[in-house]
């Protein structure tokens, strides 16, 4: 069993990663990972966790996107139930940056 605790004084947050420890090479899994809890709409990736001993935050919300118009020289369009100020990827968004 793994157990991970935040020490730290700030939470994480998305794009956020945790390297415990350096390894060439993992052979195994863990039997359990048991993990801090994050703010809501944001979750964690193990995916990298036996390939190079990182755990990141991801964010799980699925944001909607509601009617786009044309306003001066901009874009603009109005979305609920996402995570403030998080960057995900979007069928209108796909080149935007950071994204894990």
């Amino acid at each position: 069993m793994l157990i991970v605790t935040n020490g730290g004084a700030t939470a994480l947050a998305a794009g956020g990663s945790l390297k415990l420890f350096n390894a060439a090479i993992c052979s195994g899994l863990f039997a359990m990972l048991k993990l801090p809890p994050l703010p809501a709409g944001l979750g964690w990736n193990p995916n990298y966790l036996n390939l190079g001993g990182t755990l990141s935050v991801v964010v799980i919300a699925k944001p909607f996107f509601g009617p786009a118009s044309i306003s001066g020289n901009g874009f603009k369009f109005t979305g609920t139930g996402g995570v403030a100020n998080a960057i995900s990827i979007c069928s209108i968004c796909r080149d935007q940056k950071p994204y894990p």
